[in-house]
């Protein structure tokens, strides 16, 4: 079953699968330092549909609910 950011709870770590979006939004995540092999933690999430904040290299940085369900996650278990 393929997960996405929306799938992972608040502090789980993940690594990025893949990017199921166009080619504009593969490079705007890329400037982002997101992109397959990476891992990412999904620090919170706002009530009614808002954005998905999350983790990468130190950095936070927030996504549209519609964006978080394009990223393919691979969840990590410790």
């Amino acid at each position: 079953m393929d997960k996405t950011l929306l799938d992972l709870k608040k502090g789980e770590k993940a690594e990025v699968v893949a990017i199921e979006g166009g080619h504009i939004l593969g490079m705007r995540l890329e400037a982002l330092g997101i992109r397959p092999r990476k891992q990412i933690t999904r620090i919170s999430t706002q009530l009614m549909g808002g954005p998905v904040i999350v983790a990468v290299d130190g950095r936070q940085t927030a996504f549209g609910r519609g964006t978080a369900a394009k990223i393919k996650v691979k969840p990590l278990n410790h």
